[in-house]
This record gives structure tokens, sequence and C-alpha cells, in this order.
């Protein structure tokens, strides 16, 4: 039993519990005292630093239970008052704050040990026999204790902070840790425009921790708050610490939640704890308690996995569930649709979010991958209604324009403030556009091409007024590789650009083009023989394949798979790449299909013939784990 007023406590002490104590948590001594049966066996870690009356509490321990072991945590200087009451065998032991882990260690294995002699001793029953006497030796008594071994029930108790300790930023005390699954990383520092924001964001998260609304409501929580600071500044150090902090207090919870049976509130807590530090030691112990209990637990713990926006963690779960018949075909195929559509809700929701924060931050076109335009652009991708993508592209355009009207403002670059000379030079799309068409980058390198760059600029303006003219540019471009291709030979490729250009719209180019691809093609050609399918373990492949993480996806933490269908011909170039299937849906596709478009494998042979053959590979991407 953890009692205090300090959060930052909590985490030390119950990220270093052991292993066979048990975590279960309270408010304060009287919900204590009610809750606790008369004569239950614990070890009391009392944290009497503020407590005005300290003989009155420690007399309400000791009436309350002849089985409750105290250990006082206490100011270094008020040794005179403690040091009395352990000699009195009244408290196991003292230890200092701020708490040495050794020394608290130290005092808890002498609290346990104490705890299962005094069991030895009076029995295990419900006794309200005093303790010890004054005076007595614990010799006997700790020998007594080696008879029976009971496991002390250790309380952890998460108290609201309106004292000093409210002063602390979140997490003080705590080391921050990066779980696998969290929010990478990002190069760069946030703009400087958005410090308000997010010192905004993190009072409201730390308000939220001390109202105890820890996952719910959805929007107002102390776990979305958080998430929502990792948007505009992801290596921010206290939000990662108060993420930590939260785990420590939900997977308390789940204990506590457990004995009580309270079903949905273990697994809910369970599992966004999970989502946090999916890493954590206790887990293992959680997981096999839950699966004793699955007949109890029905469908609840794959519904909390979901709420908890852990849709790997649902997979898995469900794949168990059909494997062992825990559950009816149907129910199982009906929460498989329920996952992949809150699954595509929730890359979609990220997306947006990422859009808005990158708004609010005036990164409309760079850094690279990590910005405004870009982010709109895969939220069209992914399947965003077009409500959530109006108002948002308006927005954008709007920016766009007046960072355009800025940069045509400046009539003498030489002179005038600087930071507003910078920001009127920041290229727009259309100019990114109008660049790589003059630089030749038609369509490569990849995210930094003419090609790219329109998407981007038709997605977020529309009606734009050079847009025409670009994407006929652009059009044609396409269109004299495609013929170039032809010319030599390399039908593929030609057919390849031409859908590519097609996709821009109908042209006179786009039909001559297509003319000439029919008329290329001989009699034999008309219908020609599908290749070889063959196992992709038969390749032998000579660049690595290299997917590039989705940054969204990276940032949201999704994790998936794409299935590819794809030919490699006699030359060992990939063609022919499309996706069969993937999860969750069209957020992986696109870069798992350059990959392995980029790929290049040995010829196969047949009777020392290369000859092209088709394949099917799946590509998975998946966060490192540390």
């Amino acid at each position: 039993m953890l009692l205090t007023s300090d959060d930052s406590l909590w985490p030390q002490i119950g990220h270093g519990l052991r292993d066979d104590l048990q975590l279960k948590q309270v408010d304060n001594l009287d919900e204590l005292l009610v809750s606790v049966p008369a004569g239950q066996s614990a070890v009391v870690l009392w944290d009497a630093r503020a407590e005005d009356a300290p003989a009155g509490a420690l007399s309400r321990l000791q009436l309350h239970s002849a089985h409750f072991a105290t250990v006082a945590l206490a100011s270094a200087d008020t040794a005179a008052i403690w040091n009395p009451m352990v000699s009195r065998n009244q408290l196991v032991a003292w230890v200092p704050a701020p708490v040495d882990s050794a020394g608290l260690r130290k005092a808890i294995d002498a609290a346990v040990a104490e705890v299962e002699a005094r069991v030895a001793l009076l029995g295990s029953g419900k006794s309200a026999a005093p303790p010890s006497a004054p005076g007595k030796s614990k010799t006997p008594v700790l020998a007594a204790a080696l008879v029976v071994s009971l496991v002390a029930v250790a309380v952890a108790v998460y108290w609201k902070t309106n004292q000093g300790a409210a002063e602390k930023p979140d997490g003080a005390g705590v080391g921050a840790t990066s779980a696998a699954g969290s929010t990478p990383q990002v190069p760069g520092k946030a703009a400087a425009g958005t410090d308000d924001k997010v010192f905004q964001l993190l009072e409201s998260a730390q308000q939220a921790m001390r109202e105890r609304r820890y996952i719910d409501p959805a929007a107002g929580s102390a776990i979305a708050l958080y998430h929502e600071v990792l948007l505009y500044d992801p290596g921010n150090e206290e939000a990662h610490q108060g993420m930590q902090r939260l785990a420590e207090i939900l997977f308390s919870r789940v204990q506590s939640a457990l004995d009580e049976r309270k079903f949905d509130l273990a697994l809910q807590s369970l599992e966004t704890a999970r989502s946090i530090d999916p890493g954590d030691r206790r887990i293992a112990a959680i997981d096999a308690r839950i699966a004793a209990m699955r007949s109890e637990i029905g469908s609840a713990q794959i519904l909390a996995a979901l709420n908890a926006q852990a849709f790997d963690r649902a997979d898995q779960l469900l794949d168990d569930a059909a494997r062992n018949k825990s559950l009816p075909d149907a129910k199982i195929a009906q929460l498989r649709e329920e996952t992949a559509h809150r699954r595509s809700e929730s890359v979609i929701d990220g997306l947006l979010k990422l859009v808005d924060a990158r708004l609010q931050q005036d990164r409309l076109v760079e850094p690279h991958n990590d910005n405004a335009t870009y982010y709109l652009e895969e939220a069209r991708r992914a399947g965003a209604t077009a409500a959530g993508l109006q108002s948002r592209s308006q927005d954008l355009a709007r920016r766009l324009r007046a960072h355009d009207a800025a940069a045509s403002a400046t009539a003498n670059p030489a002179t005038g403030n600087p930071a507003a000379k910078a920001k009127a030079d920041e290229p727009s799309v259309l100019d990114l556009v109008e660049a790589r068409l003059n630089q030749g980058q038609i369509l490569e390198p990849d995210h930094d091409n003419a090609l790219y760059y329109l998407n981007q600029l038709s997605a977020a303006d529309p009606k734009n007024a050079g847009l025409a003219q670009l994407t006929s540019a652009v059009q044609s471009q396409i269109v004299t590789r495609a013929n170039a291709a032809l010319a030599a030979g390399q039908t593929e490729n030609a057919k390849t650009l031409l859908q590519t250009a097609e996709s821009l719209g109908d042209s006179p180019e786009i039909a001559a083009l297509t003319a000439r691809l029919t008329a290329a093609k001989g009699p034999k050609d008309a219908a020609p023989a599908a290749p070889l399918q063959i196992d992709a373990n038969l390749l032998r492949p000579i660049d690595r394949l290299s997917p590039e993480y989705p940054r969204a996806a990276l940032l949201a933490g999704t994790e998936g798979w794409v299935d590819l269908a794809f030919t490699v011909n006699v030359d060992g170039t990939v063609t022919d790449v499309s996706v069969l299937n993937s999860t969750p849906r069209r957020i992986f596709d696109r870069a798992a299909q350059e990959a392995l478009a980029r790929t290049r494998y040995q010829p196969f042979l047949q009777d020392g013939h290369p000859i092209a053959v088709s394949s099917r590979l799946r590509v998975s991407f998946h966060m490192a784990k540390h």
C-alpha cells in the first residue's frame, strides 16, 4: 500500500517493485481501511512527510490489522520521530525521501518477511490481535516465518496532487524511455510559433492526470493530449515521461480491476499500457492471468484492444480466438470487419491531425515528407472523405497563396526584415513543380519530382490558375519518355509510362502513343502467354529489398504488410507490380510497390535460357523493437 500525495513517488516505486508482489489501487487511508478486510496481510508503504499526526495514522493501521507491516517514507531530518517507533516495532523501518531504490528494496524485503512471520505466529485468519509488544525480539518471529510463505499484497495509490507536486513537471524523477511503437525522433526543432500550443497541451495533460482522466474521454484524456504533443514535437521529453508514468498507473489499475472482476476497465487499461510500453516485464504475467479467465472475458479483450487502437494486437487475439474456437465464426468475422474499419479510420484521423499540426507550424511544403501538403496527399490516398479534406485543402491553398504574395511583394531583396525575406523566399508547391521540370526530374527521385509535386498541388489547390499548364507540361515529358522507350524496343516500359501519363488526363499525344503501341504488337503479341508462375524463394535478388517506411505511418506507430504480384523479365528487371492485398489498406501499398520495382533479380533460367517469370511476395513493415 503506497499512501502518498506525491505523484512522482508512484512510478519510482511501482516500476521497481518485486515480481511476487501484486498491485492494487486505493485512494487514501480511509478508503483503504474500508476496502481491505480487517486482519488482511499487507505491506504498507506510507509517505508520512506531510502527515500532521503520524502517531494517530499509525495507530489506525495497527488496529485495523495485526498483519500489516509498515514502512514510513519521511524527511531525512525527522529521524528523532521515527527511530523510536522502529525500536518499539511499530514500524519495520523508515526510509529517507527522496527515495534510494536500494534502501527501499531492503525495507520492503524486511516488511515482507515480517508479514510472513506474523502470519506464521498469529495464523492467516482475519485476526484482530495486537501487534508485537514493544521491545520484543524479532528473531523467533522471523524463524517462524520460514514455515509458511505468503505473498504480500502491495496496494499502489496515485492521489490527486493539488499541493507542491502539482508544481513539478509531470514525471519528475522518472527516466524517459523510448518503447517500441512510440513516436520516433524527428530531426529538427518544432517551429517557435507552436511553443505555446505545446505548453498548453502539456498543461492540459497534467491536469488530466491529476483528475484521473487517463484514457477517457477520447478527446480530453491524458494519453490523447500527450499524443497530440508528440505530433507537434516528437522528441518532447516531458510528453515521453508523462506517457511512461501513465503506463505505470495503468498497469496498477489492471491488477486491481482484475481482482474485482471489472474486466472492461482491466482490459482497456492493459491494452493502453501495452501500446505505450509493449516490452514491460509485467505483461506476460498479466496475459497469463487473463488467459486463465478467458471464459469470463469473452470478446471484451478484443474490443479493449480496438478501443486502445492496438489493431495488430486485435488481429492476434482474433487469430487466437479462431484457432481455439473460443468465439463463434460469425462473431469473429464481425470483429475482423470492425478492426479493419477502425484501423482505416485511425490512420486517416492521424494523417489529418498531422496536416493540422503542420499547418499550425507553417510547414507547408518542407521539410521533405513531413509537411502539410505531403500529409494531405497521404490522407487522400488513405480514403479520407471530401468533408475531411476540403477545409484543410482550402487552408493550405490560402497559406500557399499568402507565401507567393509575400514573395512578390519583396521589392528589394537586399533590404527589409530578414525573417520576412526568408518567409517570402520559401518555395510554393507550384514553384517546386516548375523547378523539377526545368531540372528534368519528371518521375525521379521518389518524393522529389515534378509529378509528385504536381499531385500535391492538385490535392491542395485544384483551382490553381497554373495547374492546367503544368499538368500538360509534365504529361508531355512523360509521353516523350514513353516514345523513346518504344523506339528502343522497351515495350513494357513504354506501357507503364503511358499509364502514368493517362492518369493526368486525355490528350492528342496520348492517343498517338496508344496507336503506336498497338501497331508495334505483332499477331503473336495479341495474346501473349502468361509468364511461368514460381515461388518467390526460387528468385535470387541482386539488390536488397529496402522499402521506405511511410513517415505518416511511422509517426502514428502503424505496422502492416502488403502482398504483391510481379513479373521478373529476362534481364532481371521487375515490372507489372500490383497489390493483391494489404493491411492497413492503402497505407503501405505505394512504398512496397516502389521498393519492389527498384529491385533487380538474377534472370531465371529454364533449360539454360533466361525466361520471364511471375511471382508473389509479402512485404512487411514493422517498427524496430528496443
